[in-house]
């Protein structure tokens, strides 16, 4: 039979458990703790819209970018999460988190929901206490980790990007530039017409 007495559980409710609890019990605790405040509010690489909207909730803003066929953010936790989507899924995404919700398990968090374990310092990469650039072992995708300011107030942002996301951003560049040619000769073209016709 279980034994539940105060003499065996820590008193949680009380504040002091924490401190009366073996290193384990404590370590337990609080992986569980900052998995479910932290956890909820990652995104994944390669997610569909309808995935990162049922991990984050409605989006809070949502506009065309050059180079992705939509730009979407999110605000959650505290947290600014922006997606880059390109065919409907997020090849690009940024967290910008106030300094003040900064902490290492966070970070550790944030990396290894975008791939694991795997990251490492880019070899010959920027690394500073202003930015860092980590590459994941599967060298399919690449960090960013940078302090700047937002609304005045100081935050760091980690951007990930998948490897395939440049080669797609660089051809929906490349598309839209076409697109808008088009666009213009067409007029053009019915410009002269028109013109033509009136000669």
């Amino acid at each position: 039979m279980l034994n539940t007495s105060s003499d065996h559980s820590p008193d949680l409710s009380k504040g002091r458990g924490l401190a009366r609890m073996n290193p384990m019990q404590r370590i337990i605790v609080l992986a569980i703790l900052l998995g479910v405040t932290v956890g909820s509010v990652q995104a994944r690489l390669g997610e569909t819209e309808k995935q990162s909207e049922e991990r984050y909730g409605l989006p809070t803003a949502q506009a065309p970018s050059p180079g992705a066929d939509k730009t979407i953010v999110y605000n959650k936790d505290g947290l600014r999460i922006t997606g880059e989507f390109v065919k409907g899924k997020c090849q690009c995404i940024s967290y910008t988190i106030p300094d003040d919700k900064l902490s290492k398990q966070r970070i550790d968090l944030i990396l290894q929901a975008e791939g694991g374990n795997s990251w490492a310092t880019f070899p010959g990469g920027k690394s500073s206490e202003q930015t860092t650039e980590y590459v994941r072992s599967d060298r399919q995708a690449i960090a960013v980790r940078q302090r700047t300011y937002y609304n005045f107030l100081p935050v760091t942002v980690f951007t990930f990007q998948l490897n395939e996301w440049t080669k797609l951003h660089d051809q929906a560049i490349k598309d839209q530039a076409a697109a808008k040619k088009a666009a213009e000769q067409a007029a053009e073209h019915e410009r002269l017409k028109k013109l033509g016709k009136e000669l």
